[in-house]
């Protein structure tokens, strides 16, 4: 098996709990009308495809794995597919990221390449009611393969034509763009597939559209925007208030200083409905795990 960034408790966790209602609204002006989001994997030596996808309008975050071997020339060889997806739909933004990963190699009984597929997609439709920038930041990381495929779309529906287009195979681009949504209705489109036919290998993606962008700004000093660093997966934001952890003390609840504290109040508030840890536009289970594992960071 590859090395793989860690799978929590709370990716497995939020995998088995159902969310709420489809989320209301992405922002002031902004109304979510439908979304699909899924994670797949497949190999072609077996043509088995597992897929998640998520019918609610809640935090989404699945893991999949599909492996096998066949009969190499040096002896078996792993075929491997692999992913994981964390998707947020909140009041402020619609936001994707995770890994896809694999493996693959020759097959000496069928003569063929076997390869490891796995791919994400995003596809929600909003409604804007008044004019409303936004910040758009999306990539695969890092650079793609020959017969990968990228693609980041703002269709305008109402007026049928493209706010935003990227449809790409090679070579990997980054996306960091800014635009003003007229009133209207759009589909927002994002998707990446990677094939892995030779040595194991993982690779990150991220995509993040917010309802404004974020002011710039640069808290860990290393001359990228945070809003970018966050959606391109080079610093992590846990809480997905779109402040850089190693900036702030996320366990210090109450302020004043990490203390055990922190976790009493956390809880309390958790209990009152009012703990949205981690800013989906809801108070789950998952706020819980996300909170401990910034309390345990420390600051």
């Amino acid at each position: 098996m590859l090395p793989l960034p860690p799978i929590t408790q709370t990716c497995l966790v939020a995998a088995l709990i159902g969310g709420a209602a489809i989320a209301s609204h992405a922002g002031a002006g902004v109304t979510i009308l439908s979304q699909s989001r899924t994670l797949a994997v497949e190999t072609t030596f077996d043509a088995n495809l597992l897929t998640a996808t998520t019918a609610n309008g809640g935090t989404f975050v699945r893991a999949l794995e599909l492996a096998g071997t066949v009969p190499g020339t040096v002896g078996p060889t792993p075929v491997l597919a692999e992913g994981r997806i964390d998707c947020q739909l909140d009041p402020n933004k619609l936001r994707a990221s995770g890994f896809v990963g694999g493996a693959g190699g020759f097959s000496v009984l069928s003569m063929l390449p076997e390869a490891g597929i796995a791919r994400v997609d995003l596809d929600v439709t909003i409604r804007v009611d008044a004019p409303t920038p936004c910040g758009l930041a999306a990539a695969p990381r890092p650079p793609m393969g020959p017969g990968d495929q990228f693609k980041v779309e703002i269709r305008d529906v109402t007026r049928n034509e493209d706010v935003y287009s990227l449809d790409e195979t090679q070579p990997a681009q980054t996306v960091n763009t800014s635009h003003t949504l007229q009133p209207g209705d759009y589909r927002v489109r994002y998707k990446v597939e990677m094939i892995f036919a030779g040595a194991g290998a993982v690779r990150g993606f991220g995509f993040g559209l917010a309802f404004p962008r974020p002011a710039p700004s640069d808290c860990n000093a290393n001359g990228v925007d945070d809003y970018l660093d966050i959606v391109l997966g080079t610093a992590f934001d846990a809480n997905h208030n779109d402040v850089i952890d190693s900036c702030e003390c996320l366990g210090d609840w109450s302020g004043g200083g990490l203390a055990t504290q922190d976790i009493f109040d956390f809880v309390n508030d958790w209990l009152a409905g009012s703990a949205d840890f981690d800013h989906s536009g809801e108070t789950t289970v998952q706020d819980i795990f996300e909170f401990l594992n910034g309390w345990l960071a420390g600051c």
